[in-house]
């Protein structure tokens, strides 16, 4: 059994209330309910436009984009843009950005191991026969535009894709010469 407690609530509350540990109701700096709703609104909102504005700050562009000529370009792999003296020197850069493009994907296609589900057996046979039916749509277009650039590199596109599954697919297990 329990004996008599040393004290009671009638005698520690009194002295609790004037250490400040029990409040005694309403001091003059609490709020009413309602204006503490509206001091919470206030601080999500700087919390939100500081946020916002601390994001835009760290990725080094301008908190108000300039107007000057050129300024509505963005280019993500540098700073400068591009200009071109003559059609051929543009023709020349378009043709070897896309010999590049192809190799470079062509290389991913084959040793890139980040997309395994891609790379079974039956998913490259699945790419293999929709690139021969690229190539077969593509090359019809071919014989009614053949010197249409655009209709001519979709063409090369697909034969390179097809060459690179073909690569993919016969460096596994299974060896096919052709689909």
């Amino acid at each position: 059994m329990l004996g008599t407690p040393l004290t009671s609530w009638n005698k520690l509350s009194p002295r609790l209330k004037q250490d400040g540990i029990i409040e005694t109701g309403r001091a003059f700096w609490r709020t009413p309910i309602a204006a503490r709703g509206w001091l919470q609104a206030a601080a999500a909102a700087l919390l939100l436009v500081g946020g916002a504005a601390f994001g835009r700050l760290s990725t080094a562009l301008p908190l108000v984009q300039s107007r000057e000529a050129g300024a509505d370009r963005v280019s993500l792999a540098s700073d400068t843009v591009a200009t071109y003296r003559t059609v051929a020197e543009a023709q020349a850069v378009a043709a070897r950005s896309q010999s590049e493009y192809q190799a470079s994907m062509a290389f991913l296609a084959e040793y890139d191991t980040s997309g395994i589900a891609t790379t079974s057996p039956a998913a490259i046979k699945t790419r293999l026969a929709a690139l021969d039916r690229v190539s077969r749509i593509v090359g019809a277009a071919l014989e009614d535009a053949p010197y249409d650039a655009v209709m001519n590199k979709m063409y090369l596109n697909a034969q390179g894709q097809r060459a690179a599954s073909m690569r993919q697919l016969n460096s596994g297990s299974i060896r096919l010469t052709s689909y």
